[in-house]
């Protein structure tokens, strides 16, 4: 039996926490690269106001110096465009001295500042633990405040029209196109996404991944993405690999396409326009149940829903069968984030309606290859690596055979409304590439 493990997290809300609130170290968040300028009068002239009021000057200094300056546009321009995201995101920043490279902006000013901009209440921060025996270290968090937001709305820069006044390189610039986690850990006894580790750019095979996603982020890039707040989005996509400290991994387990718009609400997610056209999310139903019967050499009919059999209703069935999957081993209990999502589609009390024993009764006699799953040497990461191949394949046919952009979010592709017959083509025939199964289309 394999050892149990969890899926990452990959779509939590984020809220600036109060000072009382707990920090969560898995919430989606923005880097923040520092290497965007101020570029309007009103922008320098707002920083400069700003830089007066918050500066604490010593001995001879009339006013903050020039480094300051720079590290205080740049620290504002990234956290204004962190706050654009629905919900907003934080800010996460490594503050060590070794992690402000030379020729950019310098570990003193910033850290200037900093804590000028905490100690006046324009931002608050999170995290900043060092890794310690069980205990995960994490990169301490950036939040906007409400303070920082009305204060630039003041002087007349807003969220929205941030990129009037303030130079961004390309996200794609500043994103590394191949990231790579450890093994899932445990953080005072709750599972945690693994910590990052260096990624060997001289193995071949990361050289291909970083190539594909270049070239696919070059494409997407030339394309205008609107958001569902009406401003042309900046995306860089970038693969996650995982299981980065096992033997052998060679970058073949996990491997998702992540994006930031991915931490969008599905329905701020339908506001998207490509090109002034407006999008539709076309996806794989069951898809890492249809990739368990490729793994494990069993036949597939696409014709039948995979969740057909149990006479339970299929939420509960689908519900039941994703945790399984995912978890690789059996739950007890109804995990409390299963049962919220169910409660959203109408389905009370369902630790009580649906006691999860006699759920996985009846699913296993139905469907009896969950349980040859949770008996194979296959993980969440194989299913993910599987299923991020496919994606890639259909993003790049879409892209360089029909010039048809699209948008990945997992097991789905964002496209213009009027290429969706096209998309569910390409995505079934990549799917059958990799696997040789015809999966079920939506």
């Amino acid at each position: 039996m394999k050892t149990a493990t969890t899926l990452p997290a990959t779509s939590l809300s984020l809220v600036a926490p109060s000072a009382n609130s707990p920090f969560d170290r898995d919430a989606p968040t923005a880097r923040m690269y520092l290497s965007s300028r101020t570029k309007s009068a009103v922008a320098v002239s707002t920083i400069t106001g700003l830089a007066n009021d918050i500066t604490d000057l010593r001995g001879n200094r009339k006013t903050a110096s020039a480094e300051y300056h720079l590290a205080l546009g740049a620290m504002v321009a990234e956290l204004a465009r962190a706050a654009s995201h629905s919900p907003p995101l934080g800010c996460y920043r490594p503050l060590r001295a070794s992690d402000f490279p030379s020729g950019g902006i310098g570990y003193r000013p910033f850290n200037r500042a900093l804590n000028d901009m905490i100690r006046h209440g324009y931002v608050t921060t999170g995290g900043g633990e060092s890794a310690w025996r069980e205990r995960l270290g994490s990169v301490t968090r950036i939040y906007v405040t409400p303070k920082l937001t009305d204060y630039l709305s003041v002087h007349g820069i807003t969220v929205a029209d941030r990129e009037k006044h303030f130079q961004y390189k390309p996200a794609m610039d500043d994103i590394p196109p191949v990231q790579l986690r450890a093994t899932l850990d445990k953080d005072r006894g709750k599972p945690r996404r693994g910590k990052k580790l260096k990624v060997d750019t001289a193995n071949p095979v990361v050289a291909g991944h970083v190539n594909q996603i270049r070239r696919i982020n070059e494409y997407v890039h030339r394309q205008t993405v609107i958001g569902p707040k009406q401003d042309r989005l900046d995306i860089a996509l970038y693969r996650g690999f995982n299981l980065g400290d096992a033997p052998g991994h060679n970058y073949t387990k996990g491997g998702r396409v992540y994006a930031a718009y991915q931490s969008f609400e599905r329905a701020d997610r339908d506001h998207i326009t490509i090109n002034g056209l407006s999008t539709i999310e076309v996806d794989i139903s069951a898809c890492f149940l249809t990739i368990v019967h490729y793994l494990l050499k069993r036949p597939f009919s696409g014709k039948n829903d995979p969740y057909a059999g149990p006479s339970i209703h299929r939420d509960i069935v689908k519900a039941w069968v994703n945790l399984t999957i995912g978890y690789g081993q059996y739950h007890t209990r109804w995990p409390q984030e299963a049962i919220d999502r169910l409660e959203e589609k109408g389905h009370n009390n369902v630790r009580k309606t649906h006691p999860i024993a006699s759920v996985k009764e009846e699913v296993l006699t139905n469907i009896p290859i969950v349980g040859e799953w949770v008996e194979s040497i296959y993980t969440w990461a194989d299913l993910f690596f599987i299923e991020s191949q496919i994606v890639i394949r259909t993003i790049e046919r879409l892209a360089f055979e029909y010039n048809v952009p699209c948008l990945p979010i997992h097991d789905a592709v964002r496209v213009p409304v009027k290429q969706v017959v096209l998309a569910k083509e390409v995505l079934r025939e990549s799917f059958s590439h990799y696997t040789g199964l015809m999966p079920i289309v939506a």
